[in-house]
């Protein structure tokens, strides 16, 4: 809703905003591309803020990948369990 509290509003999905560089950063998510990857958890990120605040935990990695399209998984299991998409 857009009102005076929230005067900034997405063009792409009506979400408004108090804030232009709460909106900015909304938008964002509109874009396909997320430029900064953790070499950790592969997570991408949007701006480089969302990036420094990130707090890869070592335990949370996921070093098993699927050959098929390289989702990542932390057990062996949940691997076996997602290849089955690709039969």
């Amino acid at each position: 809703v857009q009102n005076a509290e929230r005067p900034f509003k997405c063009a792409v999905c009506n979400k408004s905003y108090k804030r232009a560089s709460a909106l900015q950063k909304h938008q964002l998510a509109h874009c396909a591309e997320k430029p900064l990857k953790c070499t950790l958890c592969e997570r991408r990120f949007f701006s480089s803020s969302e990036f420094v605040q990130h707090r890869c935990d070592p335990a949370r990695e996921k070093p098993l990948k699927c050959p098929d399209c390289e989702k990542r998984f932390k057990y062996a299991s949940d691997l076996q369990r997602h290849r089955r998409v690709h039969t």
